[in-house]
């Protein structure tokens, strides 16, 4: 399985994936507010992928890397 997770300014804008999956995003964030279970501060996020063919393809071509 494939996921492409798109970043903009430091925000997750996108994730999609080639099936259906769960994705947790931490971002340790020493000025956050929240303490993660850990102890330590930061967010965490959980993201449902959408399943998108097309934009995996698309993030794949624009990276260069081999599509299989």
């Amino acid at each position: 399985m494939r996921v492409v997770i798109e970043i903009m300014n430091g925000c997750v804008q996108s994730v999609a994936s080639t099936g259906q999956c769960d994705v947790i995003v931490i971002d340790r964030d020493e000025l956050a507010d929240d303490v993660l279970p850990d102890g330590d501060r930061g967010y965490a996020s959980v993201w449902e992928a959408e399943v998108d063919l097309s934009a995996i393809e698309d993030a794949i071509r624009l990276t260069g890397f081999h599509s299989y």
